[in-house]
């Protein structure tokens, strides 16, 4: 590859794909900097599979101080929802009406990736751990994860840990936040936040179903939570503008879901499922505005109204993520 294209340099001649990032794996024997652009797939987002165009500009819109879309968002309720969440965004398996069946598929899937990338590409070992790890890790998507604790539970050590969700990033099934601070370079010593990137395989390894989600509030909130994430992350790869995401929590366990970043912009977002939302629930939002006062703040809830609020703060129904404002 490299030899043809430094003798034909016509861009889009060669498309190399595959479920495992194997230009960051031991495999790759030429980085071909300068010589391939990256284009990560995600699974499908909200607004392809209802065919409503990508609402990217929400985000683009806040970032430049502009006024939100008030055009009114199609109520989406609570069944519908967990539904979405538990149908997740691969394109084999979301139309499939079987609960059942999805998760059997899904289950398969992982353990296809785990007997064959994982053992025969990324050379890990311990395969039968490894795959504990991946289940391990579908109880703790959303919360702030330690290696060290991890490896106990699992009777390895941390820096086996730290690689192995390494090698899931790799196979793009999860990813890893770091935390936000003024300064950058404090950033890198604060532990991490770790999401799934589809909600579907994390219910399907955390042996979860639309009946307990339904019936658990803390479980819908978090299973929440990690699919505004998702949705977010694909919205963004449809702007131009680079956008780096982080969370925050302080020392008081005050925390911001998540932080979007451009430039010396942020937008702080807390994810609520609830309908209703209390001024408790501003507190983080309040506190990150405090410490950078070019802050947006924004809380995609159950509702179905979009609300601006003082403090340059705005309520924002969830359904806004791929309701059509072309």
């Amino acid at each position: 590859l490299k030899w043809a294209v430094d003798n034909d340099t016509r861009p889009g001649r060669f498309i190399i794909t595959g479920s495992v990032d194997l230009l960051s794996s031991s495999l790759a024997p030429d980085s071909l900097a300068g010589r391939i652009k990256f284009i990560e797939l995600w699974p499908l987002s909200q607004a392809e599979i209802q065919k409503t165009g990508a609402p990217f500009r929400l985000f683009d819109d806040l970032f430049a101080g502009r006024s939100i879309d008030r055009d009114a968002v199609t109520a989406v309720s609570r069944a519908e929802l967990i539904d979405q969440i538990i149908r997740g965004g691969f394109p084999d398996f979301y139309a499939i009406d079987s609960e059942m069946i999805r998760s059997q598929l899904l289950q398969q899937y992982a353990q296809v990736l785990l007997k064959k990338d994982v053992k025969d590409l990324l050379r890990v070992h311990k395969v039968s751990q490894f795959a504990d790890l991946l289940s391990y890790l579908s109880l703790l998507s959303g919360t702030i994860i330690s290696h060290t604790r991890i490896g106990t539970d699992l009777g390895v050590d941390d820096k086996t840990v730290n690689h192995w969700i390494s090698v899931l990033e790799q196979l793009f099934l999860v990813r890893r936040l770091r935390a936000w601070h003024k300064s950058k370079l404090k950033r890198h010593s604060r532990r991490s936040k770790l999401f799934f990137l589809d909600t579907s395989l994390m219910l399907a390894l955390s042996h979860h179903s639309y009946q307990s989600m339904s019936q658990d509030a803390k479980l819908i909130g978090t299973f929440v939570e990690n699919y505004v994430y998702s949705e977010i992350v694909k919205t963004l790869a449809c702007s131009m503008a680079a956008t780096q995401i982080t969370y925050y929590r302080d020392a008081a366990q005050v925390e911001v879901d998540f932080i979007l970043e451009r430039g010396d912009k942020l937008i702080a977002v807390e994810v609520k499922a609830a309908r209703t939302i209390q001024s408790s629930d501003l507190v983080g939002i309040k506190k990150v505005q405090s410490l950078h006062p070019r802050t947006a703040g924004i809380v995609f809830y159950g509702g179905h109204e979009l609300v601006p609020l003082k403090h340059n703060i705005c309520l924002i129904p969830i359904a806004y993520l791929w309701h059509d404002k072309s």
